[in-house]
């Protein structure tokens, strides 16, 4: 017996990969004998329907090809021709007419008509990822489309529909179990069925996809990769006094963030279910982020979120991301003085009190690839050209090694390469520099990144940050110039730093800190001890944080 579709399931697996246990989709296609309309819900593994059909009793697949000029609704498939023009098309190789295929891959969110040989049902299994939903609707036509629902929870096709302007109230047929199209009359009391397709007339444009949408900024899902922090999801929904709600599938440290004034107002730990939208809210954003330190060697790289509406819509979302525990690159950050000694205090001048206003200045460090800490004065980003070797026949050239950014710290070394941004028609590098110290070489730290690190840095009487020395008055030279001899009008200074890292931001609470914090946003206590300006020592504290803006590993580019 010729019949639709009776069951799909879509169940969410654990898969191995080269990254561990990867969070997937399968989804489980039960067959009868004859045609099946079948929305395909998931972006197979294995793309080839060659492959994803070897060993199986299905006789071929079509699919509807929306570019033609005009729709080709034939009310039995039986009736479809191999070559129609409207039509791409499948036959395992066993099949004469198997020349004729110009449908090789299987594609996520597309509809199929699936044809199985012989009288039996047959289960047909699918390892894939999750899609987004996106229909590519022609107007003033017939599309065979097929909708992201939840199994044994379908709405109806009338309530499906009716946001829908293009939509609503227009025809819809679907496979009975004849194998015949079959208009469908009372849509507001017959339901639909998850992993179904059917034709449904579209009477003017529309980008529709049901009452529930979500959408991903500048992206296709949620990939966090080894640097990205947040993305921000858009959810549309068009089900009045229901809001969504996000669930996370899987063990990724993900956090969602709430506006104030919220009892809860900043980064919440996305351990369940979230609520989004309010009565009369049509679309919502969420801000999603990943908290890398959370990351360990149990925790799946690649999980997803699930959206929902409470009326049989259900979108999964694919989430993925990688522990970067590298810390190699430029750090640039602020450091603000908040306590200071009291030199006079003949009791305890070592004793710190708070200032009455910070005094803030530009922190520059640089990690190497062998975990080696510099303080820097100043450095300038520049561009190095790639490398190239003409192809055998003569005409252009290879990349043999490509063009990359430079950080350089040695004015002498400008010269030798090009800008790295454009500034009034010229290539110009950029400078990044502080006022506080005035060394001209990098000063290495001792200890470790992000742990703590220490420097000391002497000033001669004669450097130009020393406070006694003056260029231009005559008392602050140390000479005395009627008998030529060095006297002590200027003194040598010397500033102990120290960095200790902490393991959240001292100053602001951990609801609202950057969930970045350990991974790209590092800071902490830093502290200060000055000899030489005053006959005893000056100790200052305050705090410091340092954001990564680059992974350059190298200064001076080795040279």
């Amino acid at each position: 017996m010729i019949s639709t579709i009776q069951k799909i399931l879509i169940v969410i697996i654990a898969i191995s990969s080269s990254h561990g246990v990867v969070i997937a989709s399968e989804q489980n296609i039960t067959l009868n004998p004859g045609w099946n309309a079948v929305f395909l819900e998931i972006e197979p593994i294995e793309k080839k329907w060659g492959e994803i059909l070897k060993d199986t009793p299905i006789a071929s697949v079509r699919t509807w090809n929306p570019k033609a000029d005009h729709v080709e609704f034939i009310q039995d498939p039986n009736e479809l021709l191999p070559d129609s023009p409207n039509w791409l098309s499948f036959f395992p190789s066993s099949n004469p007419v198997s020349f004729l295929n110009n449908l090789f891959v299987a594609e996520g969110g597309r509809a199929y008509l699936i044809q199985l040989e012989g009288t039996k049902e047959f289960e047909l299994k699918i390892d894939g990822k999750s899609v987004l939903p996106e229909i590519k609707w022609k107007p003033n036509s017939f599309n065979l489309v097929g909708f992201y629902l939840v199994s044994g929870f379908e709405p109806f096709f009338q309530q499906f529909f009716e946001p829908s302007s293009a939509l609503a109230n227009q025809e819809i047929y679907r496979l009975n179990r004849t194998g015949i199209w079959e208009k469908l009359f009372d849509t507001d009391t017959t339901q639909m069925k998850s992993g179904e397709a059917f034709w449904i007339y579209c009477k003017e444009y529309t980008e529709y996809t049901g009452p529930l949408s979500v959408s991903v900024e500048q992206a296709l899902d949620l990939d966090f990769g080894k640097t990205v922090m947040e993305h921000t999801i858009k959810i549309v929904n068009l089900v009045p006094n229901n809001p969504s709600s996000v669930e996370l599938k899987g063990n990724l440290p993900l956090s969602y963030w709430v506006d104030p004034p919220e009892q809860n107002a900043g980064w919440n730990d996305m351990t369940n279910s979230v609520s989004v939208g309010n009565v009369g809210i049509e679309s919502t954003k969420l801000r999603l982020a990943i908290r890398r330190m959370a990351m360990d060697e149990s925790t799946d790289t690649e999980n997803s979120i699930e959206v929902s509406n409470g009326e049989g819509m259900r979108i999964i979302v694919p989430v993925s991301a990688e522990k970067n525990e590298e810390k190699t690159g430029l750090w640039v950050g602020t450091v603000e003085i908040q306590k200071v000694s009291q030199s006079y205090d003949k009791i305890n001048p070592n004793l710190l009190k708070p200032v009455k206003y910070g005094f803030q200045f530009r922190l520059i460090l640089h990690v190497n690839s062998n975990g080696v800490s510099n303080l820097l004065k100043e450095v300038v980003q520049m561009w190095k050209d790639g490398e190239t070797v003409p192809y055998d026949t003569g005409e252009g050239n290879i990349v043999t090694k490509p063009g990359r950014h430079v950080l350089i710290t040695d004015d002498a070394l400008l010269s030798q390469f090009e800008g790295s941004i454009l500034k009034n028609g010229h290539q110009v590098g950029q400078r990044i520099s502080t006022a506080v110290f005035g060394f001209s070489d990098p000063q290495n730290m001792s200890g470790n990144f992000p742990v703590s690190l220490n420097t000391t840095i002497n000033l001669s009487p004669f450097d130009p940050t020393n406070p006694f020395k003056h260029k231009y008055h005559p008392d602050h030279d140390n000479l005395d110039v009627r008998f030529e001899v060095t006297i002590e009008e200027a003194y040598e200074i010397s500033r102990f730093i120290q960095l200790d890292f902490t393991d959240a931001d001292p100053e602001i609470p951990s609801s609202i800190s950057s969930v970045s914090w350990g991974s790209s946003v590092v800071g902490g206590v830093y502290r200060e001890t000055l000899t030489g300006l005053h006959k005893k020592q000056i100790h200052v504290e305050g705090v410091f944080r340092l954001n990564r803006i680059n992974n350059i590993s190298q200064l001076n580019d080795g040279l």
